[in-house]
């Protein structure tokens, strides 16, 4: 016993003077970092699992490396095809994907060599179907990690995330292929959505609130198992997404639903404001003719209402015992004595001179005046000419009757230009401005215009009157035709979304934006109205933005079942 106890002492004494003596080594070799080593375990490979795409350095390829790459990924498709047909791959793809992984660590960096040769070694010989599909998940891995390393080799192939698969859960394949889910199989083809390469993103780890089908969300089981509707299985729903609103969307439910995205961007947008109106005739091109003498209608050449007229064409005779002793007057003048002596001054005669001016004064022009002198003889049918083109709208004489003087017998308005009087609603006056330009539809045809009065009052329905100015050279445009005007103020280029994002919850306004692995978050928004087809949002979404611009309704009713508390105050 004291043999055992000095052999101990000695012991100790020596470890205590090598301590002292290579103190300074010791501590130098405690304070180094571990150098990386050549290969990782498989545990380690593992760690780098989806998500952790930034441990993977760019590298690139030898062509000794791509051409096994590329041998391994050609057989990994054959696999991948067979898996998703509920297959096996057989003996010989597994031995071409085994051989070209054991070639591609030759050449791979060390990281990458390590996936590389768990890779190889992992067979899919299994009975059971779903352990294979399991296995599949560690073929996946490293070929995903050596198309993120270099994009060269991800041209033409496109990354796949299941979010069931309960290994590594993504899976490529040809961008020309239908999708097709190798972990699922034929029993949910589609389950899974696309994935950047460059993702690195982790995933939720947050625990699992309830399980539910992604084709019925209303269903809500405590464990895992099959949807007791259509049998699919049901996919976990954690805590998280219950929290936030958080939705995961398959491909096949984005195909089935119709489902698009938009994105939040700045456009020129123009603030429209539509209104009803009637085609009037322009006050400033209206003409009446009256008559300044009683009078009798001997001939009515203008008979009708809405008559077209040309200017200085006549549009009925009159005899009026004034004008006819009118002109009589005129003509006695003309003839008196002294007149006859000065017959070269005859517009210094002032007799005649007062009687010329009397007729002009009772309607007749000074040509008809002329004539009368020249001829030496009164007229008894005076003809009454239009000084104006245009159509006659109003007519108050026929043949044969008595018309007083300054009685109105016609009403003649030119119809080259035309006003448009619209009524618009009292909310959407600031949009409309003397000087501005809008669209006329009439009669399907659509005309440009502008605006030329505003009311200075409203109307007893609480509506402003609005006149617009239309050329109709072309005469389509008559009066009391029905008008829908479009009145449009350009506003910049805000922000906006498609309207058909926006779902309307109470006073609140939310939509579903793309967060990304296939995920979208409802959010609440502030807008300023909607224009175009378009809502103008003055908060809640930053530019670029993707939101779902269609499908939305059914995804705003599983979020209601999800997470009722954002839809509390829903009408």
């Amino acid at each position: 016993m004291r043999r055992v106890e000095v052999v101990t002492s000695v012991v100790l004494a020596g470890l205590l003077i090598a301590g002292l003596v290579f103190r300074e080594e010791l501590v130098a070799w405690f304070r180094a970092e571990p150098q990386p080593a050549d290969e990782t375990s498989e545990s380690e490979a593992h760690e780098s699992a989806p998500g952790t795409a930034d441990q993977v350095s760019p590298h690139r390829f030898s062509d000794d490396a791509q051409s096994h790459l590329n041998e391994a990924l050609a057989a990994y498709e054959e696999a991948r095809a067979a898996l998703a047909s509920d297959l096996r791959p057989d003996a010989t793809l597994v031995a071409r994907f085994t051989r070209a992984m054991e070639r591609l660590a030759e050449h791979a960096p060390a990281s990458l060599a390590a996936l590389a040769r768990s890779a190889s070694q992992e067979r899919l010989d299994a009975a059971d179907l779903e352990v294979v599909r399991e296995r599949f998940g560690s073929w996946s891995r490293p070929l995903a990690y050596a198309l993120r390393a270099d994009p060269r080799l991800a041209e033409g192939r496109v990354l796949f995330h299941c979010p069931m698969a309960r290994a590594f859960p993504r899976w490529i394949q040809d961008a020309d292929t239908p999708m097709a889910n190798p972990y699922m199989g034929t029993r949910m083809l589609q389950c899974g959505y696309r994935v950047d390469l460059a993702e690195t993103e982790t995933p939720d780890n947050s625990p699992v609130a309830y399980y539910t089908c992604g084709m019925h969300p209303s269903v809500h089981h405590d464990t895992v198992g099959a949807c007791p509707i259509c049998g699919m299985d049901l996919t976990p729903v954690t805590e998280r997404e219950v929290e936030t609103g958080v939705l995961s969307i398959d491909e096949a439910r984005r195909e089935r639903s119709g489902f698009a995205l938009s994105r939040a961007a700045r456009v020129p947008l123009e603030v429209s404001v539509r209104a009803v109106g009637r085609v009037v005739v322009d006050e400033r091109k209206l003409r009446d003719v009256s008559l300044r003498m009683s009078g009798f209608v001997r001939r009515l050449n203008v008979d009708e209402l809405g008559q077209r007229v040309r200017r200085n064409q006549t549009l009925m005779t009159i005899y009026s015992p004034e004008l006819y002793a009118a002109q009589l007057e005129y003509l006695t003048a003309l003839r008196s004595r002294a007149f006859r002596k000065q017959a070269s001054a005859v517009r210094e005669n002032p007799l005649a001179a007062a009687a010329r001016q009397r007729l002009v004064l009772l309607g007749m022009s000074p040509r008809q005046v002329t004539r009368i002198a020249e001829r030496g003889e009164a007229s008894e049918n005076v003809p009454i000419i239009s000084t104006v083109a245009g159509y006659v709208i109003e007519k108050n004489v026929v043949r044969g009757g008595h018309v007083e003087a300054g009685e109105r017998v016609f009403r003649i308005a030119d119809l080259s230009e035309v006003w448009v009087e619209a009524e618009v609603n009292e909310r959407d006056i600031p949009q409309v401005a003397v000087g501005q330009a809008v669209r006329v539809s009439v009669g399907g045809r659509e005309r440009e215009g502008r605006v030329s009065f505003v009311a200075p009052r409203l109307t007893e329905t609480r509506a402003m009157k609005v006149r617009v100015e239309l050329d109709n050279a072309d005469l389509a445009l008559r009066p009391d035709m029905v008008a829908n005007v479009s009145f449009a103020r350009e506003i910049g280029s805000p922000l906006s979304v498609p309207e058909s994002a926006v779902m309307v919850t109470g006073d609140r306004r939310v939509v579903f934006v793309d967060v990304g692995r296939g995920r979208v978050e409802p959010r609440e928004i502030e807008v300023a109205g909607r224009t175009n087809g378009r809502v103008v949002v003055t908060s809640g979404l930053e530019e670029g933005d993707e939101v779902v611009s269609s499908g939305t309704f059914l995804i705003a009713s599983e979020s209601r079942l999800r997470t009722p508390r954002l839809w509390d105050d829903a009408p």
